[in-house]
């Protein structure tokens, strides 16, 4: 029975890449918003954007602990492979 991590790292990467798309989408939108003068009133949507303008500053610092485990996956699928290839061989 094969563990379930391996299958759902991609499944995370993919999902935290299009969170940090649609991020930086609604950061566009609301600095348009604002140049075109149609900024909007709301105290929530303001602060959400500027919340949203933090974290995406904040956003390759988080994505280290991510790149470092499937880094670390990667190096151990590499050595189990080598390790059944050279079994194979003996």
């Amino acid at each position: 029975m094969k563990p379930v991590t391996p299958q759902l790292i991609p499944l995370l990467s993919r999902l935290y890449v299009a969170a940090g798309m649609l991020a930086r989408i609604y950061l566009l939108a609301g600095l348009l918003a604002a140049l075109a003068g149609r900024a909007p009133k709301s105290p929530a949507l303001r602060a959400l954007w500027w919340a949203d303008a933090a974290l995406c500053a904040a956003d390759p610092a988080t994505r280290i602990p991510l790149t470092i485990a499937v880094d670390e996956l990667a190096a151990r699928r590499d050595t189990v492979n080598s390790g059944e290839a050279h079994a194979e061989a003996s």
